[in-house]
């Protein structure tokens, strides 16, 4: 079973970098390199693939983090503009 496990990450990653995935060639190959996320993509349902499993959650949680960091640049842009509308104060006779 290991065999096969290694196989299938191994083809799955040849096949990405073949057709110009790049991230998916790369996150399979560590994927298969690893003994703890094969057995946790092993888990997937029955027709499920694996990687399907694995990179789903994955690049899922990436979206999550982007969307947190667009949340915060909103915030931090929000306080910026705010900022800009407070009356400056300046010095006598400056224009």
């Amino acid at each position: 079973m290991i065999g096969e496990a290694s196989d299938y990450w191994r083809f799955f990653a040849e096949d990405a970098r073949r057709t110009g995935s790049a991230l998916y060639a790369r996150l399979a190959a560590g994927i298969g390199a690893d003994a703890d996320l094969k057995a946790l993509a092993a888990r997937a349902r029955r027709g499920q693939p694996h990687a399907n499993l694995i990179l789903g959650a994955a690049l899922g949680r990436g979206r999550e983090a982007d969307r947190d960091a667009g949340d915060e640049h909103q915030r931090s842009r929000a306080q910026r503009a705010a900022a800009s509308r407070l009356p400056r104060h300046r010095a006598p006779g400056s224009i």
